[in-house]
C-alpha cells in the first residue's frame, strides 16, 4: 500500500543536502526518503523539483513504479509518459543503469530534463548509487549518458563561489614528458572540485613550456567518486581527441589523472566511455583504474 508524508518543496540545494546527508548517515536518513516529481507551476530546474516522502519499499522497480505514478499532490506531476515500463536495470561502479520502454523516448527539450532528474534525485538515494544512466529501448536520449545529482545543481542557477589552490599537469611543449604548474581556481556551488580541476585542464596551460591537450570543452563529460575512485565519462568526441597521437595517449591520461588526484578523496581515475571502461585502452599498458605518477613530472617556468 502507498504509503506517503507531504513534505514542504525543496530547492535544489535542499535536494543535494538530503542525498548528502543519505550517504553520510544511511540510518538517520531513513525517515527522509522521497520521491521527486515535477512542479507544474514552475518551470525553472532549480525550483521546479519537488520531493515527497516515501516510506514503502526502496528497491529500483517500486521506486520506478512510483515515479510513473501520478502523485496526490493536484500541483506536482509526473514526467514520464503514461505506459512507460522498466525493462531492464544493473547496478556497476556505482553507475545505475536503466533500460525503460519506447514511451520515454517521446520526451524531448525541458521535459526531459527534468523528467530525468526526477529519476536521478530519487534513485541516487539508493545506497551504492552514485548516477544514473537511462535509455529508452536501448538509445540515450541525452548527451550525457551518466546523469548526478550535483548536475541538477549545475544547471540550476549560479551560486557561491570559493577558491582551490592545485597543481595542472600539461604535457611539455618539447614533447620530453609532463610538466607542472600551481593554479588557484574559483569554484562555484554549481561544480564540483573534480569538475572544476577539468574545465582548467580545458583552458589550457598558462607556461608557455606546456601544451594544451584536451578539447576547449568539458561540455558532456560526467565525473563521480566511488570508494576513492574518480569515474570520467567521456564523449565520443573527447576519445577521439585524445586517441589523434595514441603515442601520447598514455601521458595525457596521465595528466588528466595527477590533477584530479591531488584531491583528498581521489586516489584512481577510471575511464569509461558511456559507462563502460575503453578495451582499446589496455593497449598502452598499465593498470586501470590509473593511479598518479610523479617520476617523470617537471615544474615549468612561467
Amino acid at each position: 500500500m502507498k504509503q506517503w508524508k507531504r513534505l514542504m518543496a525543496l530547492g535544489l540545494a535542499g535536494a543535494l543536502a538530503l542525498l548528502s546527508a543519505c550517504d553520510a548517515e544511511t540510518t538517520e536518513a531513513e525517515d527522509s526518503f522521497q520521491i521527486y516529481y515535477i512542479r507544474a507551476d514552475n518551470q525553472e530546474l532549480d525550483s521546479a523539483l519537488e520531493g515527497v516522502a516515501w516510506e514503502g519499499d526502496r528497491d529500483v522497480d517500486t521506486l520506478f513504479a512510483m515515479l510513473c505514478a501520478e502523485p496526490l499532490e493536484e500541483v506536482l506531476d509526473t514526467g514520464i509518459p503514461a505506459g512507460t515500463s522498466l525493462q531492464s536495470w544493473e547496478l556497476t561502479d556505482g553507475v545505475l543503469y536503466l533500460d525503460v520502454s519506447g514511451e520515454y523516448g517521446t520526451l524531448t527539450g525541458v521535459e526531459l530534463t527534468m523528467t530525468s532528474y526526477c529519476i536521478v534525485l530519487t534513485m541516487c538515494q539508493m545506497e551504492g548509487v552514485s548516477g544514473v544512466s537511462i535509455t529508452a529501448d536501448g538509445e540515450a536520449l541525452m548527451e550525457e549518458t551518466v546523469l548526478t545529482p550535483r548536475q541538477v545543481m549545475l544547471n540550476g542557477g549560479e551560486g557561491d563561489t570559493s577558491t582551490l589552490v592545485v597543481t595542472l599537469y600539461f604535457p611539455l611543449s618539447d614533447g620530453s614528458g609532463i610538466g607542472a604548474e600551481g593554479r588557484t581556481l574559483n569554484i562555484s556551488e554549481n561544480r564540483s572540485e573534480a569538475e572544476s580541476i577539468l574545465d582548467a585542464l580545458c583552458d589550457g596551460a598558462e607556461s608557455r613550456e606546456l601544451s594544451g591537450f584536451l578539447p576547449d570543452s568539458a561540455e558532456g563529460i560526467t565525473l563521480w567518486i566511488k570508494e576513492q575512485i574518480c569515474y570520467v565519462n567521456l564523449t565520443e568526441e573527447w576519445q577521439l581527441y585524445l586517441e589523434e597521437d595514441w603515442d601520447t595517449l598514455a601521458e595525457k591520461l596521465l595528466c588528466i589523472v595527477n590533477s584530479l588526484a591531488q584531491l583528498d578523496e581521489v586516489e584512481s581515475v577510471q575511464f569509461l566511455m558511456d559507462g563502460a571502461a575503453i578495451d582499446a585502452w589496455s593497449e598502452i599498458g598499465g593498470d586501470f583504474p590509473i593511479t598518479p605518477d610523479m617520476t617523470s613530472v617537471a615544474e615549468a617556468e612561467s
